[in-house]
């Protein structure tokens, strides 16, 4: 668990998810659906592939842990766009 910022990591969701089986007192099997490391990794793969063709990153260290820096302009750019502030901003 990464207490600095609160979140858990991938070994941490497996204890939790491992809780919920024992609590609820289910199989495995009629656990599906749940969010599990392995899905998590997948998704991660896939949203840094589709964030890095619109707006590069860079990872850095910091003195919290990871972070991510990025071009503040491109970034700004979408946001206006994608609530259409740019065309209202033109009129």
């Amino acid at each position: 668990m990464d207490l600095q910022g609160g979140m858990l990591n991938y070994e941490g969701i497996i204890v939790l998810n491992d809780v919920e089986v024992s609590a609820y007192k289910c199989t495995r099997k009629k656990f599906r659906g749940r969010c599990t490391p392995a899905c998590l990794q997948g998704v991660k793969k896939v949203l840094e592939k589709e964030v890095e063709s619109l707006c590069p990153i860079k990872r850095i260290k910091t003195q919290y842990g990871e972070g991510i820096e990025f071009d503040y302009a491109t970034v700004m750019h979408l946001v206006f766009n994608a609530f259409g502030l740019l065309q209202t901003a033109m009129q």
